[in-house]
């Protein structure tokens, strides 16, 4: 080995003339590597990060069910009293289920439970001896849960500091009076016996709104209240007849009668002042679709611009008075611009 490498090892093994004291910790310490590549310093740092929290212990109390002990919670923050499923399925209770599941909505924001079963057992504590209903769902560490009911109908006194409680009542009383609140289950209650009156009565009121252009009378018009400006007023359009192919005659009759009958359109001696298209609507079974040819009068306008109708406003509207219209919009006429 090299001279300069024998020399460390020698000196690591030489007796420590300086005495250390065991009882102190050096933190902090920084010192250059040997390395002269680096120009950086070596540091060691210890952080203590221990986190403690003194808390009281929890009041559980000891009652009996159906004659077997059991631990219960005193929680005054809870709006129903409850049975751990575990104790419910050791004692084979009888359960109960509910036609519409309850939500249980913990004190984290977005963690739910459901109770879908309850059991009335009987029921022993200081006294008491009765039969009282739990609801029942799955608990952890405790066989049931005490909560404002039980407390309130016994007028119970809770003390943390000494650890007491106190029952006020050995009967159960009503829950009546200023501090009294009812939980309304927000579930739909379906009648199998009303639904299908229910389905009848839908299906009369939407006939009207279903049925065709031809068997329905021509809706109440309204006056415009805005106008279009036209280019040159004088303007003569160029007119050209209508034609409807041979396999489209049979359609064309139909919708002609079915126009005719609901007063939509009238026969007069005179030709018709705007020009129709006559055409197929997509999908099967084929179906005419009457269109005005209104192309030449619409190069002869001005556009205008104009803000997009308040949808709120139309719908407050439309709410306000007790009737309804109805829009058919496969057999309305339709205007093709270009």
């Amino acid at each position: 080995m090299e001279p300069g490498v024998d020399d460390d090892i020698h000196r690591l093994f030489d007796p420590v003339e300086d005495e250390i004291s065991v009882n102190t910790l050096d933190l902090y310490l920084a010192w250059p590597t040997q390395s002269s590549r680096f120009s950086a310093i070596q540091r060691n740092v210890a952080v203590t990060r221990d986190f403690k929290h003194t808390i009281p212990k929890p009041i559980v109390v000891l009652v009996h069910v159906n004659g077997q002990p059991a631990r219960a919670l005193i929680n005054t923050g809870s709006l129903a009293d409850f049975v751990s499923l575990t104790l419910v399925e050791q004692l084979r209770l009888e359960r109960v289920m509910l036609e519409k599941p309850l939500t249980i909505q913990l004190a984290v924001q977005g963690s739910r439970s459901k109770v879908n079963f309850g059991v009335r057992v009987r029921f022993q504590y200081q006294g008491t001896d009765y039969k009282r209903y739990f609801d029942v769902i799955n608990l952890q560490n405790y066989d049931m849960i005490l909560g404002t009911p039980f407390l309130y109908q016994h007028r119970v006194l809770v003390g943390l500091n000494s650890p007491r409680v106190v029952l006020g009542s050995k009967e159960p009383l009503e829950m009546r009076g200023p501090q009294v609140s009812v939980l309304e289950s927000q579930a739909t209650e379906v009648y199998e016996d009303r639904l299908e009156r229910v389905r009848e009565r839908l299906r009369e009121l939407a006939q009207l709104l279903c049925s065709q252009a031809g068997a329905t009378a021509l809706p109440l018009l309204r006056a415009i209240n805005h106008s279009i400006p036209l280019i040159d007023e004088g303007k003569i359009y160029p007119w050209h007849p209508s034609k409807c192919p041979k396999a489209l005659r049979p359609l064309w009759i139909e919708k002609k009668n079915s126009y005719l009958k609901s007063g939509r359109w009238e026969l007069t001696t005179t030709r018709n002042t705007c020009p129709m298209l006559l055409i197929t609507k997509p999908g099967t079974p084929i179906r005419l679709r009457v269109v005005v040819d209104l192309r030449e009068r619409n190069k002869n306008t001005r556009k205008l611009s104009s803000p997009m109708p308040d949808m709120e406003g139309i719908l407050r509207r439309c709410h306000t008075p007790n009737r309804f219209g109805t829009v058919n919009m496969e057999d309305n006429v339709n205007i093709k611009r270009s």
